[in-house]
C-alpha cells in the first residue's frame, strides 16, 4: 500500500516545478491516511482497479492491444 510519504515527495515535486496539480499511480492500493492527504492537496489517485478500468475502456474486450503494450519475459 502506497502511504503518505510518496505523496509529500510528489508535492515537493509539483511546487517545485510550477505544476498545478498531480497524478499518482500504482498497481497496488493506497493508505487512508494517503487518500485524505491527496484529498487536501487536490493529487489525482489512480489505485490498481482504476489503472484496469481504465485500460478496459481503453481496449474493450475483442480489440486489438498495440504492440508496444506486449512485454517479452525473459528467463
Amino acid at each position: 500500500r502506497v502511504g503518505t510519504p510518496i505523496l509529500r515527495d510528489l508535492l515537493g515535486t509539483i511546487t517545485a516545478e510550477g505544476a498545478e496539480s498531480g497524478i499518482l499511480v500504482t498497481t497496488s492500493s493506497f493508505s487512508e491516511d494517503a487518500i485524505a492527504w491527496a484529498r487536501k492537496y487536490d493529487i489525482e489517485l489512480l489505485d490498481g482497479k482504476a489503472v484496469v478500468d481504465l485500460l478496459a475502456r481503453a481496449y474493450p474486450s475483442g480489440s486489438p492491444v498495440p504492440e508496444s503494450f506486449i512485454t517479452s519475459r525473459r528467463h
